[in-house]
């Protein structure tokens, strides 16, 4: 969860009246908006029965948490062609954010996220390096071949 702005108030020395958030929400494996709309709904409740929310989906609600198992022969491949380009073994991880592998494993297809390191990201002046660029072409070329 990130919250990203928080709104409320007039002045400095007087108790607002009201307070709005907007709170960016990433869900981990295992949870489903249906779940987390009940959970929210019944802590906010806790703390006070007058709060007011409002769960504007984003399109990659559609789709569940998700990964591909290390046993997968498409991640083997990818993993030993990425070690034998970039000179080490990779580090396996999980995306936070959404990306085009969601779409091949709800139709039980596995998948794997290979790409450049990213300077910057999603920030001013984001960049990458020509060489990685290179480096990643590569792995995914002798994926695919393999």
């Amino acid at each position: 969860m990130n919250i990203g702005t928080i709104k409320g108030g007039t002045k400095i020395n007087i108790i607002p009246g009201t307070c709005e958030a907007e709170v960016d929400v990433r869900l981990p494996l295992g949870i489903s908006w249906p779940e987390f709309e009940k959970q929210l709904d019944e802590r906010l409740r806790k703390v006070d029965p007058s709060i007011k929310w409002e769960h504007i989906k984003p399109p990659s609600a559609l789709f569940p948490a998700s990964y591909t198992s290390t046993e997968e022969s498409i991640l083997k491949v990818m993993y030993s062609n990425a070690a034998t380009v970039m000179g080490e073994k990779p580090l396996l991880g999980f995306t936070p954010g959404g990306n085009d592998c969601r779409y091949y494993r709800t139709r039980g297809v596995p998948s794997v996220v290979f790409g450049p390191t990213v300077f910057n990201e999603a920030a001013a002046d984001e960049y990458t390096l020509v060489e990685d660029i290179i480096k990643v072409t590569k792995v995914h070329t002798g994926t695919i071949m393999d």
